[in-house]
């Protein structure tokens, strides 16, 4: 008897151990989630779009993508009112829900992932009145696009890390001791010392990665000191086609063109700018996107950029794809 209650045991025990917990299984369970690049779903009503929320709304969601040259929107917009959203919306990648709640005593935002689909970012904001919703958004502005820019990125570093060039990859970790996942556009790589850059050398939509080091002086990161070595190293790794010619920083009254934000990546404070490159000398320029991270240890600041180089296209989605890139930087397990 003692033995077949101990089988049984085990038997559950088995049973139990093999059977996917409801969050495996609703992972297994979730369509894939749909929608463009930056593609963004509103759900609203008229009286909340036509109100000073939905000005703020606008001003977040449809307002210029940083460090462009040209005005891109931050998302593709697609609003509905609460009525239109059947079926066919629940699986997209990207949903805003914004209502009033007489109710609520603050305004209050609530996150949450892979709710019908997968992957899947679903925001809801609330608030008692419009006047108190607008002012909820516009306090939260930079957060609320951040959620979404955060989640596009993350797709596209998933993408990147499935599909991506392994022989430049490849390179780079033999020169300069650090894994990133390139492109498969980008074909060619330019090293230097404790310098890689590679670029698919193109006349439109080009994309250009760069990642290099230098030593640490032991203050913090700021936009005039990166900006200082950033010209130091691309002088020399990066000229042009004539002497007095390399790649440089865009100034306007010498100060630089840039903006730069203190960010978390991976549990890691960085240092992010955002900018306008150009060719000084000659008629090349774009924008960037830059990553700087001091590594203390090493006693070294490891700066990861992307810049891209397209004038008679838009860049809001270049720009993004080199910045997932930047995401992907890890050193390798030798280094």
């Amino acid at each position: 008897m003692k033995r077949m209650i101990t089988y049984l045991c085990l038997l559950l025990l088995l049973c139990v151990s093999c059977t996917p917990s409801s969050q495996e299984q609703k992972k297994q369970t979730l369509p894939p989630s749909k929608g463009l690049p930056y593609e963004l779903l509103l759900v609203v009503d008229d009286a909340i779009w036509n109100s000073e929320a939905g000005d703020s709304l606008r001003q977040v969601l449809q307002g210029n993508t940083p460090g462009l040259l040209q005005p891109e929107p931050m998302f593709r917009l697609l609003r509905i009112t609460p009525k239109g959203y059947v079926r066919t919306y629940t699986t997209m990648r990207n949903k805003m829900f914004v209502r009033l709640n007489p109710e609520a005593v603050e305004p209050r935002v609530a996150v949450e992932r892979n709710v019908e689909a997968m992957p899947q970012l679903q925001v809801a904001v609330e608030a008692k009145d419009t006047k108190a919703l607008a002012a909820f958004i516009g306090r939260r502005a930079d957060w609320l696009a951040d959620q979404f820019v955060d989640m596009e990125l993350a797709a596209e570093t998933n993408r990147l890390r499935k599909k991506y060039n392994k022989k430049i990859t490849a390179g780079i970790a033999a020169h300069v001791g650090f894994d990133v996942r390139i492109p498969e556009e980008i074909k060619s790589l330019k090293k230097g010392e404790d310098f890689v850059w590679a670029s698919s050398e193109q006349v439109e939509k080009d994309l250009n990665f760069v990642l290099y080091t230098y030593p640490w002086d032991g203050e913090a990161l700021d936009l005039a000191g990166f900006v200082a070595c950033r010209d130091s190293v691309l002088k020399l790794n990066i000229p042009g086609s004539r002497p007095d010619q390399w790649v440089t920083t865009a100034k306007e009254k010498e100060q630089p063109l840039a903006q730069a934000r203190e960010v978390l990546v991976k549990g890691r404070d960085m240092l992010e700018v955002r900018g306008f490159w150009e060719m000084h000398n000659g008629a090349l320029g774009g924008p960037f996107v830059s990553l700087a991270e001091v590594d203390s240890v090493r006693g070294e600041v490891v700066v990861a950029e992307g810049f891209v180089y397209s004038p008679r296209t838009e860049c809001r989605d270049l720009v993004r794809r080199m910045e997932a890139v930047l995401r992907t930087v890890e050193r390798t397990g030798g280094n």
